[in-house]
Formats: C-alpha cells, structure tokens, sequence
C-alpha cells in the first residue's frame, strides 16, 4: 500500500511520547516520529508555525478516554471519523479511508467514532454527557485537529480510562503551549489520590499497549 510507505508519526509530548519511540527503537519509523501539543487549540498554534509538509500522510497515535461501557481501558480503537461541537455545532472529519482500513487490519482494532474535547474530561458525568451529545464512544484532545490540517490522516487510540472513571482534574495542569506541568500534577494528585491511583493503574496498563501496537507498525 503506497500511502504507508512514507507515513510520518504524530504522538502527544510526554509519556505517549517516550512509549512511541521505545516501540519503534531501531526501526525505519523511529526518525519519523514527531512530537505534539496536548489540546486541540495548542496543536493548531502548533502547525501553523510547523514546517510539516500537509500533504505528508500522518497517523496520529496516543491514549484516549471511553465514552461507552463497550471500550475498555486497554482496548486499541481506530477512528472511522471524529468530530468536535464548536458553538453547539457538531461538526465531522472523516479518516482517510485506504490509511484507516490498513492500520484496522495490521493492528486487529475496531473502527470508531470519536471526538475532540477541549479540555480533559475527569469526571464520568461529562463523559456520559458528551456521549449523549456526539454518540462518539471514544474522546481525545487533538484528533480533530490533525484531520482538519492534513490532507491524508488516520488515528490510533489506546483507551486510558472507562468511561465510570473518575480522575484529577488536571486541567489546569496543562500549559498554554500544550505541556504537562509536572508541579501541578503533583498538587491535582494530592488533592485527588484516589483519583490519582486510579490514574496511575490506568495509565500503566495502557503505556505498555501502546508500545506493543506500535510495535505492530514495523516492517
């Protein structure tokens, strides 16, 4: 399939980051993995001053949340679409359909529904009420972005939490630029700790996922 031989490898900066290239160590993909923003608004400030050719096709990889009792934390999705309320609006982006249906027979996942949030659902109260809003079953932070920019994009997703789960709210942990700030983590964890257990238990379990569906990529 000539769309995969020149892919290039988006994947959020931190420890998605890290599994990413630990999973394609010594591999011809390892020098086309490139680090971005946490948070759809970051990741278009992000592209616009990026000189990533727009036409390059793209797989976006990291962790997402489930909005649907029928994903797990662990399970790996694809998406089929995602979408995003901008002012009420839902609005859709379709992934590329030939990228989409190879990556859902190399890595053995389902095809998906998602959508972008702007900001980190921690609660399963707002999971469940943007299912009910979108009929999305799996939420990330930057998808939309990426098939908005692109002219060729597919995502992968592994599931990071349920959707009963409740976790920190590590919102305002997150900085303009689109990082993790680690000072904040630390007080949302002791604020929250059994949240922040829950966190750490998911997030385990859904790193070392990541890494082997990576690994799946090679060849």
């Amino acid at each position: 399939m000539p769309v995969t031989d020149s892919f290039i490898i988006l994947v959020c900066n931190g420890a998605e980051y890290k599994t990413v290239k630990r999973g394609l160590r010594n591999t011809s993909l390892y020098d086309r993995i490139i680090p971005i923003p946490i948070g759809i608004q970051a990741v278009y400030r992000f592209l616009e001053t990026s000189n990533i050719d727009r036409n390059k096709p793209v797989i976006l990889l990291g962790l997402a949340g489930s909005l649907s009792k029928e994903y797990l934390v662990g399970d790996v999705v694809v998406y089929d679409s995602c979408c995003y309320l901008e002012k009420g609006e839902l609005i859709t982006k379709s992934c590329n359909e030939r990228l989409k249906d190879y990556l859902v027979r190399r890595i053995n996942a389902s095809a998906v529904r998602g959508i972008t949030s702007d900001i980190l659902l921690s609660e399963s109260s707002q999971k469940k009420k943007l299912f009910q809003q979108s009929q999305a079953v799996v939420v990330d932070m930057e998808s939309f972005a990426i098939l908005s920019y692109f002219a060729t994009a597919a995502v992968v997703r592994v599931i990071s939490d349920g959707v009963d789960d409740n976790l920190p709210q590590l919102n305002q942990a997150i900085t303009a630029t689109g990082r993790l700030d680690g000072v904040g983590v630390f007080f949302a964890f002791l604020k929250q700790p059994a949240k922040g257990i829950t966190l750490i238990r998911n997030s385990i379990i859904s790193l070392k996922k990541l890494e082997a569906v990576v690994k799946q990529l090679r060849g």
